[in-house]
This record gives structure tokens, sequence and C-alpha cells, in this order.
């Protein structure tokens, strides 16, 4: 199958249009005031900003692989660290809303900015103004690979960062329980660091578990039958998991929510955490919907209060946020817009 420009783009591309530049100028003030939020006093300090203030536009590192974004809270001593993946043909600072939540709640979120052009095996992206003449093979193309490993390695590079973040940024980085985090593709690639195995072009298993790594979170993973994933592909992986669909996302791989939850049920049982954004979108990720109708916004404030949560419970060993990741707190707490499955 194959999908013209127009077409992929429509197709969980979300807020492509923005770009990195865009992004930049738009990026996080430390002075604005946060807005009341209803319900418990502890899920309004999750999905409020933390108590950290963060600068107006991240840094940017340079590895032997890729350049990294780092967001990052500003007077903090000590910080864990969030590895995240953006989605294909996105940015990091696409995730700009989130990645700053994250940064305020005292991490440092590092960010690589891949180089999707490898999935076009060499020629760049051209622009026509005849989509046609602009097609992609893209369920082949995010099967390849040497795609795979220059995303991987992308990510794992960056926990090679812990002297030069030190130096420059002046937090004392604890790279102790690292967390991997990616929306759509960069899903993918969280799940494959945990341990999810994949089934090559050639038809061998292989893994690409890397154990620095001690917890992830997907927005939009997949389930098994696409990207080389199989009915076993989770069946080792112990580690703690956060698993985020949206109802009504549609992206190249055509999988339903349903299917995409199977990386929830797959995965060995324990400290296995699923939500379903009701009547959310491939856009409602990222927070760039959140500013349109109530809904939305409810479903970006949940996601923020939700991983906020997961990444004290898991990246801090908070007791009280570990407590509320077991119960139905948020989804009560959102009024059932996210609806909460543990394992």
């Amino acid at each position: 199958m194959t999908y013209s420009r127009r077409q992929f783009l429509s197709l969980g591309a979300g807020a492509v249009a923005l770009s990195a530049g865009d992004a930049l100028a738009q990026a996080s003030n430390p002075l604005i005031l946060r807005p009341e939020i209803e319900g418990d006093p502890r899920y309004a300090r999750y999905a409020s900003n933390g108590m950290y203030i963060t600068p107006a536009s991240p840094v940017v590192f340079t590895t032997e692989v890729s350049r990294v974004y780092i967001y990052y809270p500003l007077q903090v001593a000590r910080s864990q660290v969030i590895v995240f993946s953006h989605g294909a043909l996105t940015d990091p600072n696409t995730y700009r809303d989130l990645l700053w939540h994250w940064a305020s709640h005292g991490y440092v979120v590092m960010a690589p900015l891949h180089d999707d052009a490898v999935l076009l095996n060499g020629p760049a992206l051209r622009k026509r103004t005849d989509d046609s003449l602009s097609e992609w093979p893209i369920p082949s193309l995010l099967e390849d690979k040497a795609a795979w490993n220059k995303r991987i390695l992308a990510c794992k590079s960056a926990l090679d960062l812990a002297t030069p973040l030190t130096n420059s940024l002046g937090i004392e980085v604890d790279f102790t329980r690292p967390i991997i985090a990616g929306h759509g593709y960069g899903a993918f690639i969280a799940n494959l660091l945990l341990g999810a195995t994949v089934v090559d072009q050639d038809k061998k298993i292989v893994s690409f578990r890397d154990e620095r790594f001690f917890s992830s979170i997907s927005l939009s993973p997949q389930g098994p039958g696409v990207m080389g994933l199989h009915e076993k592909s989770w069946e080792n992986i112990s580690s703690p998991m956060l698993g985020l669909v949206a109802e009504n996302d549609v992206d190249f791989t055509t999988q339903p929510w349903q299917t995409k939850g199977q990386s929830f049920k797959l995965a060995k049982p324990g400290y296995k955490h699923f939500g379903l954004l009701t009547q959310g979108s491939s856009n409602s990720f990222s927070g760039q919907m959140s500013g349109g109708s109530a809904h939305e916004k409810k479903l970006f404030e949940g996601l923020k209060a939700f991983t906020a949560a997961f990444i004290k419970a898991y990246g801090d060993y908070d007791p009280v946020a570990f407590k509320d990741m077991t119960t139905n707190f948020f989804q009560q707490n959102t009024l059932n817009a996210i609806k909460e499955y543990r394992r």
C-alpha cells in the first residue's frame, strides 16, 4: 500500500505543519499563570505545571547520532531523566506542552531529533505541486530495520549526555531509573528499548532491549501485525509500562485502539497501566488540540496528570503517586474522559 503526501500527513502526522522554528518561538513561558483545575487537589497538582519554572526554550546538544533537545527545570539540584522519541515526520517541539509539563515537575526530558529521511532509503523529501508524484510505501518503510536502528541509537546516545548536561545546566542528572517515552513511531521505539521483540525482514526474532531503561510511556503504541510485532513480542517485559491510546486515532497502521492496546494485555502482569482517551484523536497527545473543545482540553489535562503521576510513582518512588496509579483516580477526575485499566 502506498500513500500520497497529503494522505500520509492526514494519517496521524498530526501537527507536522508546525515547524521547529515556529514551536521554539511559542515555547514555554515561565511567567504563565496556572489555570484552575477542577477535581481532587492531588489531581490538580499532577495536571498543573509543577513547582519548577522552565526556560523559554530547550537547549540543544549534538551527539554523534543526532541533535537532542533538552527540556529542563530551573533551580533544581538533582533530576531524573525521561528520553522522548517523537512521532514520524514531527519534531520534539510538536510535543512541547507535554515535555515542558514534565520538566516543570522536576524532570530532565531528552528528545532526539530523528532523521526520518532514512525511511526513504536515500531520497530526501521532495515538495511537489502535484501530491500524486510523491507517494511513499509507508508500511514497508516503517518495517525497515535500519530505520529502527537509527532511532534506537539516537535514544541510547541521549543517555551518554550525563556529564555535558551536568556541566552545562548545573543539574545532577540522575540516570538511576530513566524512562523511555514516545508517540506513534516513537512509541514503537520505546517498546523496543524496554524489551519488545520483533521479526525482521529475514524472519529472525530480534531484541533491542536496553537494560538502562527502567520503565516506559507509550502514546499511541502499535499492536501485533505491523512493524514486525507479534503475539509474543511483549511476553518478557516485566518493567512498569504506561500505554495511552485514543479512541478515534487513525494512523499509518490503521489499527483500532483495541489492537493498539494489546501491548498492555500481552506483557507480563504487574505494574502495567493503560488509558483510553475517549473520542480522542492522534492530535490529542501533543496538546495542540487542547485549545479547541472542552473535551479535548480535558483529555490533555488528564494525559498530563496521568503521565506526571506515573513518572513520580516509578521515577521518584512517590508512594502517594503509586497509590493513585493503582485506583481509577484519573478516570474519576476526568469524569470518564480517560478510562483506566491495570494488570
